[in-house]
């Protein structure tokens, strides 16, 4: 029983289990969405670019939280 006590306090600061916040899809989305909806003719490639432009501000969310 100690020795599973041991390794358990040895290992525990090793893994960052639990720490990992994800990226916050949504404020991405809202951007994505007002910017399109400012464009008039938003058609697929501007659309690509758009949302690839915004990628960043979901890691910019998840930084926030």
């Amino acid at each position: 029983m100690s020795a599973g006590i041991f390794f358990e306090l040895l290992w525990l600061d090793l893994f960052p289990a639990g720490t990992y916040i994800p990226p916050q899809a949504l404020l991405s989305l809202i951007a994505t969405l007002t910017i399109l909806a400012c464009l008039p003719d938003a058609d697929m490639r501007s659309t690509v670019l758009v949302v690839i432009a915004t990628l960043p501000l979901a890691y910019l969310g998840a930084w926030i939280d």
